[in-house]
Formats: C-alpha cells, structure tokens, sequence
C-alpha cells in the first residue's frame, strides 16, 4: 500500500471520529449542556452496583446498564439523567434507589421494565428527590413497588406512572410536596396498598387525577393537605378499605370521592373549611358483593366542617348509610340560626351527635339539641311558663297573707265578757203568774 493511500485512509478516520464525536456531543448537549456519564462502581460485599456523585456540583447521566444487577444506588448529587436506554438492556435488577438527588431528570420510558418470568417485578425507591417534572410514560412495566418519601415533585403530568404489567404491592407518597398535579397522573393500575401520607397537594386536585385504580387492599390518605379535591378526583373501579384520616381541606366538591367499596369507609378527623352536600354521594357499595354488604356504612367521626352547602345535609348513594359521631360546624351560629336549623330533617336525626358553637369564638361545642333545649329555647313557651308562674306565686302570696291577718286579728281582738240571765228562784207556776200580772200592768212593785 502506498503512503498516498495510507495517508488517505487516516484522514478518513480522523474525520470519522470527528464527526462521531459531534454527533456524540450534540445528542448529550440534546439533554443538557455540560452532561458527564456517571461512574459507576460495583461493591462486592452487597452485590450493589453504586452511582455516588459524592456531591460534586456536576451534571450526569447514568451509563447504559445490562446484564444482571442486583441493587442499583444513585445518590448525593446535583443533577442526573435517566435516558430512554438506560435500563433497555437489562435482563435482571430488583431494587432501583435514588437518594440525595437534587434534580432527577426522567425520559419517557427511562422507568419502563419489560417483564421476564420468573425474574421478581422491581422496587422503586426516592428519596430526598427533587423533580421539576415526571413527565408521561416514566415509570411502567414490571413494578413491585413505587415509594416517594421526602420528595418534592413541581409538576406530575399526565400517564406519569402508566401501563404496570400486574398487580402493583405498593405505591406511596410519604413527606412529599406536589405542586401541580395532571388529570389522569396514576391510571389504570391494580394495586394491592396506595399510602399518601404527610403531603401536600399545593395546587387544585383535579378531576380523575387517579383514574380506573383498583385497590385490593386498602387505601390510606392521611395527615396530607389539600386546596381543593375537585369532582371524581379520585376514582376507583374497586377498593376494599378507604381511610382518609386527618388531612386538611380547603374544598371538598361534589363527589370528589367515586368508588365501588366492599370493606371500611373510614372519614375521620379531618379539617374541611368547605364540604359539598354531595361529596360523599359517588361512594357505593361494590356490586357483586352488595348482598353481602346490605348494611355498609360510611363511619364519618370526628370531622370538622366550617361552611357546607345550605340546607345542611350528605347526599349518599342508596344502597349506603352513614354513621356521624362529633360532627363539629365550626362557624359560629346565633339563636335565630339555631332555631332555623331544627326544622331540618337530618340535623333532626343527628341532634346529638352534631355540634355547633354559638355565642363567641371563645365557647366550646354544643350539641343542637343542647343549644335548643338550654341556649336558645322558645320565647314563647318561656313567656307562658314565667306567666304561669306569677300568677302562681301571687295567689300564693294573698292566700298568705290573708291566713297571716286573720290569725294576727284574732290574737289583737279584747276578751269580751258573756254574761248569762240567772232565773229568780220561783216556781215556774209563779212566773207565769207574774208576767200575766206585768203585762197587764197591774204589777207596781215586786213581790
């Protein structure tokens, strides 16, 4: 060969590399600029494979992985990217743990595991993760669990954790802010435990933000915040327990809450500051066991509403009951509102067990029974029973007095002296005889 040719030949690789390379680079600068490919280590002693960014101030995405791994950890660092690729070629991976993230990046599909039997469905763990989206499609696939814990998520779109092969264990948002959440986020998913604990929607729940879900276990919303749970925000085609426990809501629509139920409805100690009168009215009874669930109820215990709909009442599907205990109306009422209020059929029903505070901010609770019968009872009545009462009294008053003066009469009267006519001592012959004598005034002085 000669060096003409030669020379050729290296400059045509030269220039392929080249070219290779800015192809390269405008893929990576596609994502962001500055992007590194994170170095990954394998730790023998626990078969983990450990990405740590060791808090340097950089960019990275995360390598293409194959093969089998066990545990992957990600942590302590700036910014990183999961591309599409990135687990493509994986035949096996059980856990998945981002921790210390302070962006992570998701492509669609980056999240999405094609499921080999018997290989075990994958865990997916964040923790201390900040995401300025998921965007639609992120997670799917073979996924056993999904757990966001202290998290912070500024937008969750639409279909962001869709089409999951099976049943899911659990899927949980513990200690976790959300400022935008999509229609539609979480649909379509059989799940087995769904936890919302500690977290805060900071924008509207819209309508069918979990959509077509099918609890078989339980579902458990609590000591999470809410602005406002808009119609069907939450549906489910079937669910066993609902408990929604000590969550604070600024309003609560029209059947926010659309399910076909089999076990516990449990709605306690939650704060709404406005409750719709039909928000519980899409609750029904699961169908095919609604022969063995005649008598299902609603256990709302412990709530507190400052503004409902007026008249006061809970529309409820037919086949439901509802069991209130300390339902508590926070705005305070006078006695003219509380006198409306008793010719209200359901507060007729619950007038024990449904309070209200009337007077100042200051007073406690009272049950509407207890403000009718004490705080506020009928003028009226009142008037005649105070009537009644002075006429008794007065009657009584003139019966004594009237005893009084005539036994102090009788003790100021003088003894007066009875004096008798003692007969002369003369034969009853010798009187007549006199009188004769008398009457004919022949009598001039006595005998």
């Amino acid at each position: 060969m000669s060096s003409y040719t030669l020379q050729i030949l290296t400059w045509i690789f030269v220039l392929s590399f080249i070219c290779l390379n800015v192809q390269c680079k405008e893929i990576l600068a596609n994502y962001s600029p500055n992007y590194r490919q994170l170095d990954c280590k394998y730790d023998l002693p626990t078969s983990d494979q450990i990405c740590d960014c060791t808090n340097r101030n950089k960019n990275y995405f995360l390598p293409l992985f194959n093969g089998n791994i066990n545990n992957l950890k990600v942590q302590n660092c700036k910014n990183v990217l999961v591309t599409l690729n990135t687990f493509r070629d994986v035949d096996h991976i059980e856990h998945i743990h981002f921790t210390n993230i302070k962006e992570l990046t998701l492509e669609a599909h980056s999240l999405g595991f094609k499921r080999q039997l018997p290989v075990p469905k994958i865990k997916l763990i964040f923790t201390n993760v900040y995401f300025s989206e998921i965007v639609p499609y992120s997670i799917g696939g073979g996924i056993d669990s999904i757990t966001f814990n202290n998290c912070y998520i500024k937008k969750l779109n639409a279909y962001a954790i869709n089409s999951v092969y099976e049943t899911v264990y659990l899927i949980a948002f513990e200690n976790t802010g959300i400022d935008v959440i999509e229609s539609q986020a979480l649909k379509k998913l059989d799940i087995e435990h769904f936890i919302m604990r500690n977290t805060t929607i900071w924008s509207h729940f819209p309508s069918r933000a979990f959509s077509a879900l099918t609890i078989t276990h339980e579902i458990s919303i609590s000591n999470c915040t809410f602005a406002t749970i808009s119609s069907h925000a939450i549906e489910l085609d079937h669910v066993s327990d609902f408990i929604f426990s000590n969550n604070k809501v600024d309003l609560l629509d029209g059947e926010a809450f659309q399910m076909n139920a089999n076990g516990r409805i449990l709605i306690e100690r939650n704060n709404f500051t406005q409750m719709s009168h039909s928000a519980l009215s899409a609750i029904n009874v699961d169908r095919p066991n609604s022969a063995r669930q005649r008598n299902m109820e609603i256990q709302f215990t412990s709530n507190d509403i400052f503004k409902t709909d007026h008249p006061i009442r809970f529309d409820l599907a037919r086949d439901i009951n509802i069991r209130i205990l300390n339902l508590k109306f926070s705005n305070i009422i006078d006695c003219d509102k509380a006198k409306e209020l008793r010719n209200n059929g359901f507060l007729q029903q619950y007038a024990e067990t449904i309070y209200f505070r009337i007077g100042t901010p200051t007073d406690g609770y009272s049950s509407l029974s207890s403000i009718l019968s004490n705080r506020c009872a009928n003028t009226t009545y009142l008037i005649a029973i105070i009537s009644v009462a002075i006429v008794l009294l007065l009657i009584l008053v003139i019966v004594g007095v009237a005893i009084f003066y005539r036994f102090w009469w009788m003790k100021r009267k003088p003894n007066q002296q009875i004096s008798m006519i003692i007969p002369d001592g003369k034969t009853y012959r010798e009187t007549q005889i006199m009188i004769q004598i008398e009457n004919a005034g022949l009598l001039k002085t006595n005998l």
